[in-house]
């Protein structure tokens, strides 16, 4: 990641608040490869709040959000993967996401 974490970022009036094990687990997937530039940048305006849900309060996220966050963003976008990704997901998938 660049200078400033792009997960602490304000989301309009809201900020995403992650654990460090949920930072951690969005790190690992970025080195393994599962989530590259374009998908995780495409991941983050998905968790972004909806306008009328800005709030104060940060949206704060664990391991187990994100987690469950991201088994459902990338099993949504299988059919995009390219087919080597696709295998090395489905291969890793019990031990990431099971």
């Amino acid at each position: 990641m660049s200078g400033s974490d792009p997960l602490s970022a304000p989301w309009g009036h809201q900020q995403l608040q992650l654990t460090p094990e949920a930072n951690a687990f969005l790190q690992l997937l970025r080195e393994l490869g599962h989530l590259d530039g374009a998908l995780f940048e495409a991941f983050l305006q998905e968790l972004s709040p909806p306008i009328g849900a800005l709030t104060q309060e940060p949206l704060a996220l664990g391991r187990d959000d994100i987690r469950r966050l991201v088994g459902a963003y990338l099993f949504a976008r299988s059919s995009e993967l390219p087919p080597e990704s696709l295998e090395l997901l489905a291969r890793e998938w019990p031990l990431l996401f099971g």
